[in-house]
């Protein structure tokens, strides 16, 4: 999906290019354990683009974020602009937050996972270090801005590293040495969570169109 403003008389126009329908749902029956489920990804604008901030803000809004008004407002480009550094679809995105954490900054699962895509401490100083972004503990995990950027690229780490989409969401949520361990046996991949959040995608897609 590929996000483009437009202005006319003083309104910002959202345009919305997808695929063909048959492409945006998930097929509800998967034949084999572990085969890919693929919903068209595709890469927003460099930069992010105005209108996919309004949208993501729009979808920030609609959700208990515990952030001011103007936090969100930030967010929203920081979620734009990682998302098009990384190729990621901003949407993807939203769908692995809202299924982490409803949106919630403050949240926190009892295996320690902080912030909206909720990670791990461990996690979060790996991939501070790898991609040489700001990591000064475990409640740092709680700055919305950090948390989202750190969470990004380690999404788009697992899907270079799988070249799958439902291996690597899969990885995301049981970490990638469980995965390839499941992988290496020829055991199927837990899709569960993937289809949560491809259920998410289709959704955020649906209401962008209507923008």
């Amino acid at each position: 999906m590929v996000f483009m403003a437009r202005k006319g008389r003083g309104r910002l126009v959202l345009t919305v290019f997808v695929c063909l329908a048959a492409m945006l749902a998930v097929d509800g029956a998967v034949s084999e354990p572990g085969e890919a489920l693929r919903p068209p990804f595709s890469v927003p604008e460099a930069g992010g683009g105005g209108a996919a901030v309004d949208y993501i803000r729009y979808e920030l809004g609609r959700h208990r974020t515990g952030l001011s008004a103007a936090e969100e407002m930030r967010l929203a480009e920081v979620i734009a602009e990682e998302s098009s550094m990384r190729r990621l679809d901003p949407l993807l995105v939203l769908a692995v937050i809202k299924t982490e954490s409803t949106f919630y900054n403050w949240s926190r699962s009892r295996k320690g996972a902080r912030g909206l895509m909720q990670l791990r401490p461990r996690t979060g100083r790996y991939v501070a270090k790898e991609f040489d972004l700001r990591w000064s503990g475990p409640e740092a995990l709680y700055d919305p801005f950090l948390n989202v950027r750190l969470g990004i690229h380690y999404l788009s780490k697992l899907r270079e590293r799988y070249d799958d989409d439902l291996k690597a969401l899969a990885a995301y949520n049981f970490g990638p040495g469980r995965i390839s361990r499941r992988i290496r046996r020829g055991a199927g991949v837990p899709e569960r969570y993937a289809r949560k959040v491809f259920a998410y995608y289709r959704e955020f897609q649906e209401r962008a169109r209507y923008f």
